[in-house]
């Protein structure tokens, strides 16, 4: 049927293919900063790989998916990167990525959003922080665990933990701590001290004990007495003091039932111990916690006799050698836990000498440590101590050998005399991956009374390797102990450093004794101390490195006090790189194994037999890198074949024609040198004596009369340059002082042609090329200091300026007080700066 027909009706037209481009910006929230144009299409890596080239972005993670409406690109803000010398970081609660200049056409009008699929979180607010932020950089000095304590958190509150680490590049991802959270609590008391006799009889024991250092963060409320029924037998509580933490002593006696079964026997022994309570839940405070017992102690239920013999003296680091002939030997030691059963009335101290000679000193009970002056520097000295009761006397303590000495680096006023830069270390000999130190020997009256047994030699890593200064930029530690409010606080408080404690140190203490007790354990041998309001700021002397925190101890502060410590100045890290203490002759030691380009510094410990002393201060910093190879190197020149001879020397000639010489001047420089006074019209002889005063070295000077062509006359000095070989830079002239002095030609002002060279020098020389081993040329960069920015500060002694570096700014630097050194250090402080060379100019 030819009547039918076909027709084809378009119901909706189709989407042109997508096309186009589009941009993305990011704004930090100081500059925004966008990519280049990017293709409708472009997948993750290559988005991932554009923004990551923006200078305020750091490292992205980028997933792309299909949806049903078109591509989505999912991107995470992972970690930092290194960008121009900074790090930058993407943390916390960022703005959105913005999209611009959109222009994508095809698929029904595309169009682009940017949603925040999750809120991002940083560090959360800590104003105790310098840094405002509860975050906190720590390097690292190789050591697995790591470790890092956090301070000042509020009790019962969760705390969520993230690390990352950094290396040269910058840092990674961020690491989530197992548990992912810990909320604070008080922790129960640590434990007392051993319970010590105070009195018995036949028929009776009194005991007693102190408070623990420690006491949890929350005071103790009571304390518990334990004993074993005999030798050894199944303990039991014998006194329940919850709630009465100032009774800290007990008597049993024989017919004494009482509450707890507690009986005791005449002639028998029995173990003590006690521990301490506090209310350290902090949902329940009405809950004792129980701390750990202190260590058993025996006694014997007997009449009152001599006590037993106090345990070893020690020696106390206020042993001094004061003179080449004469020291001071410190000597403490304790009470004996066992007093006999009687108040221990006084001590015996003995002392024997080197020839043999044996003095006793007589003391009173309170007395714990004792002084003997007047002797003999380098010998050994013997020390018993003896305890007396109404009873009697003790056995002998333990004997101490010590000697009077101490450590080295100390002039006979305890100064610090070996960390004068005089003694620093030098370095003898740069390569590619190692450098090799050297260091003097110690003057006699620094060795601290002792022959020096050795050196210890540390080697610090330095950023910044092209700092041209002699001074020494390597930090040591310095902490600060701080009592709350210690003029309203009583007690005492003790200090521990890896793993040994102090004795009680009182509230009150002055720098010396704070001193003095820090530098009796054995794991610090020399310190620093200064008197801080509420505290003590400690400078280590002897330690090296970025140093552990020293812990302090709050149990026996009065009202709720507490004694907390902080770093103020973190040592840069050390890393012992040769150990001599027995090898006194050596002074020079290599360190292998560097990384070229890198700088490195040195220090050296002297060694006695006392023990380690005061750290020199460190050598220059030095780069690690390859020198010229001497089979490498080579010479070309004319004097290699001619032989040093033949040589023309530079002459100059200067004329200046005046009728006027107090208006018209004639005012000379050489190079960057000053300028000479006026020399117009001066003799031959004046002219000499002015050029060689800039410096040029010896000059030969002939005058003669001159006269222009239009008539103008005056003089023309001829200079012949006797030490300076070779083409010699022109003298200049002041053209703004020569007022109508013209040349030889009659030209003045920016027309003349005041100085000519006559004849060029020239040297029969030859050059040096260094080259390394490989043939190519050595060009070190670090021997040149670059040409910068003058800094002009006010000229008025007691002004104070601020310097900005990439948006940053320092302290105030004040003039006629503040060294370049110091000035360069407040730069150097700046997180965005590098050390900078300056040079300071009047304003």
């Amino acid at each position: 049927d030819d009547s039918a027909s076909i027709t084809v009706e378009t119901i909706r037209h189709g989407d042109d293919r997508l096309t186009g481009q589009f941009q993305v910006s990011f704004d930090d929230g100081q500059t925004t900063e966008t990519t280049r144009p990017l293709q409708s299409f472009i997948s993750a890596e290559d988005l991932k790989m554009e923004l990551e080239a923006l200078p305020n972005t750091g490292l992205v993670t980028i997933v792309r998916s299909r949806s049903l409406v078109g591509y989505e690109w999912e991107i995470e803000f992972t970690s930092c990167a290194l960008k121009n010398g900074i790090e930058v970081c993407n943390d916390g609660d960022l703005l959105p990525l913005i999209v611009s200049n959109v222009d994508l056409q095809g698929c029904g009008g595309p169009s682009l959003d940017v949603f925040e699929l999750t809120t991002g979180s940083g560090s959360d607010l800590c104003p105790h922080l310098s840094s405002g932020l509860c975050s906190d950089e720590e390097s690292f000095g190789g050591e697995y665990p790591i470790r890092h304590n956090i301070r000042e958190l509020s009790l019962g509150m969760p705390y969520y933990v993230q690390a990352r680490l950094r290396n040269s590049q910058s840092y990674g991802g961020c690491l989530l701590s197992t548990p992912p959270h810990e909320t604070p609590q008080h922790n129960p008391p640590g434990a007392p001290p051993v319970v010590v006799l105070k009195e018995s009889t036949s028929t009776s024991i009194t005991v007693e004990w102190q408070k623990p250092t420690m006491n949890g963060g929350k005071a103790v409320s009571g304390f518990e007495l334990w004993m074993d029924t005999w030798s050894g037998g199944d303990t039991f509580m014998v006194y329940d003091g919850v709630g009465s933490p100032d009774v800290m002593e007990y008597r049993l006696t024989t017919g004494d039932i009482g509450p707890h079964s507690q009986i005791v026997e005449t002639g028998r022994q029995y173990r003590f111990q006690v521990r301490a309570i506090n209310n350290c839940d902090t949902e329940d405070p009405s809950r004792s916690c129980y701390g750990e017992f202190s260590e058993v102690q025996i006694f014997t239920v007997r009449d009152p006799r001599a006590p037993l013999p106090p345990s070893m003296p020690q020696r106390d680091s206020g042993t001094r050698v004061t003179s080449s002939n004469e020291a001071t030997i410190s000597v403490s030691w304790s009470p004996p836990v066992d007093n006999g059963g009687s108040p221990i009335t006084g001590y015996i101290l003995y002392m024997r000498d080197y020839d043999g000679t044996m003095t006793n000193y007589v003391l009173g009970h309170e007395t714990t440590t004792w002084q003997v002056n007047t002797l003999r520097p380098g010998e050994i000295y013997r020390f018993h101590v003896v305890a007396t009761n109404a009873l009697g006397k003790s056995g002998n303590s333990p004997v101490l050998s010590t000697l009077a000495a101490m450590h080295p680096g100390l002039s006979y006023a305890g100064d610090p005399e070996y960390s004068k830069l005089s003694y620093r270390p030098v370095i003898i000999d740069v390569q590619e991956s190692s450098l090799t130190a050297k260091w003097s020997h110690l003057a006699a009256d620094i060795t601290g009374g002792s022959p020096i047994t050795g050196f210890k030699l540390y080697l610090y890593k330095y950023r910044f390797p092209l700092l041209h200064s002699k001074a020494d930029h390597i930090k040591e530690e310095v902490q600060h102990i701080v009592i709350s409010s210690q003029d309203s606080t009583s007690g005492t408080f003790t200090a521990s450093f890896r793993g040994h404690e102090t004795a009680d140190i009182v509230v009150g203490a002055t720098a010396d004794i704070v001193k003095t007790t820090l530098e009796n354990l054995p794991s610090i041998n020399l310190v620093h101390v200064e008197s801080i309001p509420n505290g003590w700021s400690v400078t280590f002397l002897s330690e090296a490195g970025d140093l552990p925190l020293i812990q302090v101890t709050s149990g026996r502060l009065s009202n709720d006090a507490k004694a907390v410590v902080t770093e103020m100045t973190k040592g840069d890290p050390a890393t012992l790189i040769y150990d001599g203490s027995e090898v006194p002759g050596q002074r020079t030691f290599e360190a292998l194994d560097l990384t070229p380009d890198s700088g490195y510094a040195f220090k050296v410990a002297p060694v006695n037999a006392v023990g380690d002393g005061i750290l020199s201060s460190a050598s220059i910093v030095t780069v690690a890198r390859a020198g010229a190879s001497a089979s490498k190197t080579t010479a070309t020149g004319t004097a290699l074949s001619r032989g040093i001879a033949g040589s023309i020397q530079e002459e100059q000639i200067i004329t200046f024609l005046s009728d006027d010489c107090i208006a018209d001047k004639l005012v000379l420089s050489f190079e960057f040198s000053g300028q000479t006074d006026n020399l117009c019209g001066s003799t031959d002889d004046e002219f000499k004596l002015a050029i060689e005063s800039l410096g040029v070295g010896d000059v030969h000077v002939s005058r003669e009369e001159s006269a222009s062509p239009s008539g103008h006359s005056g003089y023309s000095w001829s200079v012949t340059f006797i030490s300076r070989m070779g083409d010699v830079p022109m003298l200049t002239i002041d053209r703004f002082q020569v007022g109508s002095g013209r040349d030889a030609l009659g030209e003045l002002g920016l027309n003349g042609n005041y100085v000519v060279e006559f004849l060029k020098g020239q040297a029969n020389e030859f050059t040096i090329e260094p080259k390394l081993g490989d043939g190519s040329v050595l060009r070190d960069i670090s021997t040149y200091a670059k040409e910068g920015p003058e800094l002009r500060v006010p000229s008025n002694s007691g002004d104070t300026f601020q310097i900005e570096f990439r948006g940053q700014r320092t302290g105030n630097i004040e003039v006629g007080v503040s060294t370049l050194d110091d000035i360069a250090k407040a730069l150097e402080d700046l997180p965005s700066s590098a050390h900078l060379k300056l040079r300071l100019v009047r304003s």
